[in-house]
């Protein structure tokens, strides 16, 4: 006889088609509910509230009274909650951010006594390659997923050794019915007979074990104190199963692991749950907002605070820890997808400008705290906070001075610069009180210099730099040019009534162009009209040219006409770097056009018949065209499986790769390579779309409107770099790490100046400064190990300051290290003191042994 494992569970969205303020009033009257329940019912063992913390946080702000009672029932096992923070999609997000959220959800839970010990994904639109290894890395015993499993690769058994691309592997139980197959039991024959067992033989002929799960629960559902009565009516009923109470925890530790098959790698199939390829350019606003912000946090803040700590400046990690957890509201699954009401995504915006308001004052106050220490006496200084440990690194920054014309000097010795821009600037009044009253006395002018610099250190740390000011004429050292065509050591660009660049490394061009196409579809997917044909631009009007020692930029405008045949005037800006085989690329878009989609494109000849992308600290390929593309309806896919795709930092086919984008979905045409810009769609849920047959998503029985989602006035800012060259060198090294990595604004500087004290928005304001003097350069961690890369460095929950670093390519490298590091799992715990180490498709996370120096 099998066991049926009836887990009595809540799926608990934080916000959708109703707001967070929505979700938190009913998780108040569930809660409630639970924990008297819980208390007066002592025969009923257990009931999962989910795989997220946070809603426990939630629930105690409402009633802290409460918590001494909540924590009991967590640590007893009677409530199980957790490991997430928040349930992310986890292809969304940066894997830095999936990490943080693991980081903080198991953290937290241990203040209440226990978190579940399943990375827990019931409902995530497709599941990050690395997902396995961070579960191990967090000590998570199991997983449990539902969508993007393709049932090919689960033909063994629903039970499965799932593995990450640097070979860690987790039990895995897939959700074959998803997470609410029992949700109704109820001990009638009827019921028996037409509805659960059907499902439960199903489960058994798939299943490779004598356990069988039987998760009965649903979204935001309420505790059946039924249920505990009805499992052994069900068992009397039949003599197949036997039906118990159990929990996530005690199936999986039932299951036999030991002779099951291993599937590897991302899932992202959309055959037996929906995955929603294209959710992925759903607001893109929303999405290039949480991109900045995400950046913001990994790239400069971390890092920051880090450093500040290591030099002894106070710095508030409580608002730190806010930030994080006020970005994994958005990060939580739907949130940043977008396929929410309008009202919940224009909470999600305001949340992100929060956060981003946040960061900027953080990252602030402590520039403005470390600078006044190094320059004590002078106020004619920039610093530079180089996070990276790259050499020749380039900053841009903008200089204040009272003369037009100055250098940079460090150590005594110019250091060469390039001017971008320079304007005058009034320097408006001040009022002064006399004892005759207030006056109004007005300020002289001062200049605002835009420059790079390019640092030479290999270090993390910072570097101090003087200003010396001189009266001397500015010339602009950029000057208009009328040429069609520019040559650089890498590049050939035509610029005619199109834009064709050629390499001159590798055999491989393109043609830039646009495509737009009507959308038939939800906030979950994109859909075509049957039988329309994409529309293509390369047209372009309005050139101009200019160069600077530097660089060429080139600004043309593209006119799209939709097949509504309504314009778009998209503005671009392309600066050729004259000393790399880098492009920048930035489209300007001010959308007035509803129901559409707009693509970038490259038309290039095709020749691998995969690509690769980036997803968490290594490569994945896909194919170009989806092997069931063709015989997906009589496969009975739930939707079409589109090769559209999300990347992290970087994707790329032949010898084309783009990087470091603020939009994050591509697909690989038969002729070209697509960059979707944007959806514009103004309906939540849809029945019966061309790629999604069937019922809407989400809400199937009521059209929700969402008229914010057409992006109808909608300002789009959208970046990207380009380039054409060799991706993959003989030694493994993956060429667009190592330009991703030159190109990422990891940095940050301060000039202490009292010029314009709005350019960082807190400068008008007095801190206490300490009294201790730093040095003009420091080197907080020197490392140089090329093909080697870092991934975080941040000031974790212990306080001790930790570095993440990876090697994405399938080559070992011997990582030596400057001083004595221990090695620690994602949740801090040492696993063994290192000076060197062996890396290969892979990553480590480390501390300096002793702490903070």
């Amino acid at each position: 006889m099998k066991k049926v494992h009836v887990v009595p569970h809540t799926h608990w969205d934080r916000e959708w088609y109703f707001t967070l303020e929505d979700s938190n009033s009913l998780l108040v009257e569930h809660m409630d509910y639970l924990i008297n329940y819980l208390e007066s019912n002592l025969d009923f063992p257990h009931f999962v509230f989910d795989g997220q913390l946070s809603i426990v946080e939630e629930y105690i702000k409402y009633r802290p009274e409460n918590k001494e009672r909540l924590k009991a029932l967590i640590s007893s096992k009677r409530i199980f909650v957790g490991p997430w923070y928040t349930q992310c999609d986890t292809l969304n997000p940066k894997i830095e951010s999936v990490i943080r959220n693991l980081q903080y959800g198991i953290n937290i839970s241990s203040e209440y006594g226990n978190h579940m010990s399943v990375g827990y994904l019931p409902d995530t639109f497709g599941q990050n390659a690395y997902l396995p290894s961070i579960f191990k890395n967090c000590e998570l015993e199991y997983s449990i997923v539902q969508r993007g499993v393709k049932t090919s690769d689960a033909n063994e058994g629903i039970n499965f050794h799932w593995t990450s691309p640097n070979g860690d592997s987790i039990k895995t139980n897939y959700i074959f019915f998803g997470y609410g197959p029992g949700k109704f039991l109820e001990p009638t024959r009827e019921y028996m007979d037409t509805k659960l067992l059907p499902i439960l033989d199903s489960l058994s002929e798939k299943s490779n074990d004598q356990e069988i799960l039987l998760p009965s629960g649903g979204d935001q559902a309420l505790i059946r104190g039924h249920f505990k009565d009805v499992t052994q009516e069900l068992t009397n009923m039949n003599s197949k199963y036997e039906f118990t109470m159990s929990n996530y925890e005690q199936f999986m530790g039932k299951v036999n692991f030991s002779d099951v098959q291993t599937i590897t790698g991302e899932l992202y199939t959309p055959e037996k749950s929906r995955i929603h390829r294209t959710i992925h350019s759903q607001r893109a606003d929303l999405k290039i907002l949480n991109n900045k912000v995400e950046k913001s946090i990994i790239q400069r803040l971390e890092p920051l605070v880090a450093m500040s700590c290591e030099l002894g400046v106070e710095v508030n990690t409580k608002l730190v820890d806010e930030i994080w957890k006020k970005l994994f509201d958005v990060h939580a699954h739907d949130s940043l997808g977008g396929c929410n009401s309008d009202r919940t995504n224009e909470k999600i915006i305001c949340r992100l400008k929060s956060i981003e308001d946040s960061i900027d004052g953080q990252i602030n106050i402590m520039k403005k705290k470390i600078c006044r220490m190094i320059a004590t006496d002078n106020d004619n200084v920039v610093v530079i906070f180089n996070f990276e440990a790259y050499k020749d690194k380039e900053i841009s920054m903008k200089i204040y001075t009272k003369k037009q014309s100055f250098n940079l000097l460090k150590n005594g010795k110019d250091i060469p610069f390039m001017i971008l821009n320079t304007a005058q600037i009034s320097g408006g009044t001040k009022v002064e009180v006399t004892a005759d009253g207030e006056k109004i006395i007005n300020l002289p002018s001062y200049f605002e210099t835009e420059i790079t610099v390019n640092i030479e250190s290999h270090s993390i740390g910072y570097q101090t730099f003087y200003i010396q000011e001189y009266d001397n004429e500015f010339k602009d050292c950029n000057k208009v040019i009328s040429e069609n065509r520019i040559e650089t050591e890498f590049y050939t660009i035509e610029i005619n009534d199109q834009v064709k660049i050629s390499s001159k490394v590798v055999d491989e061009e393109f043609v830039l162009a646009f495509e737009t196409q009507t959308d038939d579809g939800d906030s979950y997917d994109f859909s075509n009209i049957a039988y329309e044909v994409p529309i293509r631009y390369t047209q372009i009007t309005n050139v101009a040219m200019s160069e600077n020692d530097r660089e060429y930029r080139v600004s043309f405008e593209n006119q799209v006409i939709t097949h509504s045949d309504e314009s778009i005037n998209v503005t671009t800006m392309l600066t050729i770097s004259k000393g790399t085989n880098d492009l920048k690329i930035n489209h300007d878009i001010l959308n007035n056009v509803k129901n559409h989609r707009l693509r970038a494109l490259f038309i290039k000849s095709i020749i691998d018949v995969e690509n690769f992308a980036d997803s968490g600290f290594g490569v994945v390929f896909r194919e170009n065209i989806s092997s069931n593309i063709k015989s997906w309806k009589e496969k009975s896919f739930v939707e079409k499986p589109l090769a559209i795709y999300p990347f992290e930092r970087f994707f790329g086919v032949d010898n084309f790769s783009l990087i470091n984008s603020s939009v994050k979905e591509y697909e690989i045409l038969d002729d070209a390579v697509a960059l979707t810009l944007y959806r514009s769609v103004g309906v939540l849920g849809k029945d019966n779309l061309q790629t999604r047959p069937g019922r809407a998503s989400g809400i199937n029985n009521v059209v929700v409107k969402t008229t914010d989602a057409n992006l109808i006035g909608t300002h789009l800012n959208i970046h990207y770099n380009v380039c054409l060259g060799k991706l993959f060198e003989e030694d493994g090294e993956i060429l667009p790490y190592h330009i991703d990595k030159m190109i990422a604004h990891n940095y940050e500087y301060y000039q202490t100046q009292n010029l314009n004290l709005f350019h960082n928005r807190m400068d008008r304001f007095e801190l206490p400064y300490v009294s201790a003097k730093l040095e003009e350069t420091y080197n907080m961690f020197n490392f140089n190990t090329k093909g080697i890369y870092i991934s975080s460095i941040r000031l974790n929950s212990k306080n001790e300051v930790e570095y993440r670093i990876y090697n994405p390519a399938k080559r070992n490298i011997e990582i030596l290290l400057p001083s004595r590091f221990d090695r620690v799992n994602l949740l801090g715990q040492a696993k063994e003191t290192i000076e060197h180490y062996q890396l290969e498709f892979d990553y480590i996370t480390i501390i300096r042994s002793g702490g903070i120096l």
